[in-house]
This record gives C-alpha cells, structure tokens and sequence, in this order.
C-alpha cells in the first residue's frame, strides 16, 4: 500500500522587521589599585619552623623524673578518680532521656546509658531524679 504525501509549506514566510533603540551608556574605566596587594605566605617554607624548638628523646626521657609531688596532692587527685568494673551497682542522677535510653550521671567522664525498656511505664524516673 502506497502512502500519499502532501506537502505543504510549514510556515510561512515572516516578513515583519522588528526594530529596537538602544541608549549607549558610557562606563569609566577606573584603574587597578596596585597599592592593595595581599602577601600570600609560602605555608611549605622550612624558614617557618626556625624558631620552633627541637626536643630530643633524652630530653623527654629525664624531664618526668624531676617532678616532685607533695603526698597530699597526688592523693587528691586519685581520690577523684572513680573505678567502674562491669555488673557494679553504681548510684547516679538521671540527667537526660531520649525515646531509646535514660541518661544517667555516675561521676565518671561519661554518663551511663540504660535503654528504656528496662523500665515499666510506671517506674519510669524523672530527670533530676538520684
């Protein structure tokens, strides 16, 4: 089967001239400020480290050993720190809660985390709570 075509033409010719002024406006030129120039410092310059110190490992060695501290202070200190073994009873302040977990201050660097579902809706502390 043969297809007829037709043809035709698709657009017609567009004779219309379309005519636009446009103002000329005139710019000035300002010159570069050459006075504004930034120093950009050479990060990978070895002068950089001149006045950097040189430790030795001799250095470090022997500078530990001079150190005297009075009795009284250095049982302060390990006074405050706490010993946390795993399935101890600690006692703690609730400070935070989430969907998941209850935050617990133990006096430690970090707080305790208990996940919510060991607590019954009832039982359930409040923040501020010991």
């Amino acid at each position: 089967m043969k297809e007829d075509r037709i043809t035709e033409p698709a657009v017609e010719d567009a004779s219309e001239t379309v005519e636009m002024s446009v103002e000329s406006v005139s710019v000035e030129e300002t010159p570069a400020a050459i006075d504004d120039v930034i120093e950009i410092k050479d990060y990978l310059n070895p002068k950089l480290f001149n006045e950097v110190r040189v430790v030795t490992r001799q250095e470090i060695k022997t500078s530990g050993e001079n150190e005297n501290i009075p009795k009284e202070i250095d049982e302060a200190y390990l006074g405050t720190l706490v010993d946390i073994s795993e399935n101890q009873l600690i006692q703690g302040r609730v400070v935070g809660m989430n969907e998941r977990d209850v935050l617990i201050d133990i006096g430690f660097k970090s707080e305790g985390i208990i996940d919510r579902s060991e607590f019954s809706e009832e039982d359930l502390p409040a923040i501020g709570v010991h």
